[in-house]
């Protein structure tokens, strides 16, 4: 079962992008978009590549070989004003998208980005991961939430480990963590 159901997301951006583009156009982003499926790429950065370039057509319709630095800058800004907070992933995947159809120059400068870090009060204390822990029904909720807050692993990195992942030694557990 396909949870996030990438497939039909990616259709629709496609779909938004057909109706926003001349059929030239169109087929270079559709070569893009196979070439970076080709290359290995998860659903989900497909998927936030087709949501970056439809965004940029949406903020501005040029034909790709048109665009100025300007018109990234200018995009790039308006994300920035409306806090979104993906503002990076749309600078990386746009940025290989020109770079992929030899539009280097329009990524010279990168903006900064405000890193959104949590202070000490807004993480969760022992006592509330505790409550947590306790309220789950099974024991596998309890290890997963356990797992979880002793690791500091993201959600996306814990569904992802295999049995591979996990080694037992003299000390306990290793997991090891494909991540950040």
């Amino acid at each position: 079962m396909q949870h996030y159901k990438w497939d039909e997301r990616i259709q629709r951006y496609k779909d938004d992008i057909k109706e926003l583009t001349d059929t030239d156009t169109y087929s270079k982003i559709e070569e893009y978009l196979r070439h970076r499926e080709f290359q290995g790429l998860s659903q989900a950065q497909l998927y936030k590549d087709s949501r970056s370039i439809r965004n940029l057509l949406r903020f501005r319709n040029k034909d790709i070989n048109n665009y100025t630095n300007d018109d990234i800058k200018d995009f790039m800004l308006k994300l920035k004003r409306e806090g979104k907070r993906s503002a990076k992933i749309y600078w990386y995947s746009l940025k290989q998208f020109f770079e992929y159809h030899d539009n280097h120059g329009l990524f010279d400068t990168a903006p900064k980005f405000d890193k959104k870090r949590k202070l000490p009060e807004e993480l969760l204390t022992r006592e509330e991961v505790s409550d947590i822990v306790e309220a789950t029904n099974n024991s596998r909720d309890r290890a997963f939430f356990t797992v979880l807050y002793e690791s500091g692993a993201r959600i996306g990195e814990m569904l992802s480990l295999r049995i591979k992942h996990v080694q037992f030694d003299d000390d306990g557990t290793v997991l090891i963590i494909n991540g950040k």
